[in-house]
């Protein structure tokens, strides 16, 4: 028993990630660009968005957890454990931000065949909620709701396809990827997608340079609350973010509240959420105005 304590206290160590060239921002919205090229010519984009960014959120926390397993069992390997048993130790739920479960691994996924490869992603995207519901920012919902890969009226089998292809072409963990970067690069997708919709966008996406003002009228400051009851993608709640980072406080101490009425908007600011690493929030799907559920 000691000895297995002994196994365990070697991942209490920081996980180091290897040195990699990393993507640059513009490398990495040029590559959303292409993303979102692949479903030009239907037209609503908004049929897709919520498909496009689940996919994305998907294959981003795939990468990190596999980087983190092979990270913490190279670690475990070279204080002279066995591989089997160090990977075993390495896959623990404990020493993990997210949890990816073997079946739902995205090469696994990805090769299906393409007819079965829709419901191979929804059974993919379940087993994740449930195995990462138990976690603060649970994961309910989040990579389903109202998501269905068989659906192809709402996103052909063939545009799937590419997208899976296409972002399968990318290693999106963090040695190639930093979490600032990658959560920037989510918001530019945001903006790609509200750009394209015209005026509907304005349902989930609030103009960056409002809720910059916003946030410098607010001045929102450590031990704060701030509630945004209509909140959209969750954009107004990142400039309060980096107001208070601008200016020397600690986000760990900002508390967010927030409520979205349209499910996938409300997918889309949850993933937003959690790529930002933002560690305490509140969230509510409803109607502030019929049914307010906070």
């Amino acid at each position: 028993m000691k000895h297995r304590f002994e196994q365990l206290a070697l991942l209490a160590e920081p996980i180091v990630v290897r040195p990699t060239r990393r993507m640059t921002q513009g490398e990495l919205e040029s590559y959303l660009d292409k993303a979102a090229d692949i479903l030009r010519g239907n037209a609503d984009h908004s049929e897709f968005r919520g498909y496009v960014f689940a996919l994305l959120f998907y294959k981003r926390i795939n990468d990190c957890y596999g980087e983190e397993v092979r990270t913490q069992a190279d670690t475990l390997i070279k204080a002279g454990l066995p591989q089997e048993q160090a990977l075993q130790l390495a896959r623990d739920p404990q020493n993990h931000h997210f949890i990816v479960p073997e079946a739902a691994d995205w090469n696994t996924v990805a090769r299906t065949a393409k007819g079965q490869l829709g419901q191979a992603l929804n059974d993919a995207m379940l087993a994740i909620e449930r195995t990462n519901a138990h976690r603060q920012n649970n994961f309910d919902g989040i990579l389903t709701g109202k998501i269905d890969f068989n659906k192809q009226d709402e996103l052909p089998r063939d545009k799937l396809v590419n997208l899976i292809n296409h972002f399968g072409s990318q290693t999106f963990d963090r040695a190639h990827v930093s979490d600032d970067l990658f959560g920037n690069a989510y918001e530019y997708l945001i903006r790609n997608f509200a750009s394209k919709a015209g005026k509907s966008s304005g349902e989930f996406y609030t103009p960056a340079e409002v809720g910059f003002l916003m946030s410098e009228m607010l001045e929102p400051k450590a031990g704060m609350s701030i509630c945004d009851w209509a909140s959209g993608s969750g954009g107004l709640l990142l400039q309060c973010i980096r107001y208070v980072k601008k200016h020397g406080g600690d986000v760990r101490q900002l508390f967010l509240h927030w409520q979205e009425s349209n499910v996938a908007t409300y997918n889309i600011s949850r993933i937003n959420m959690i790529l930002h690493g933002i560690p305490v929030w509140e969230h509510k799907q409803g109607d502030t105005y019929t049914s307010d559920t906070a």
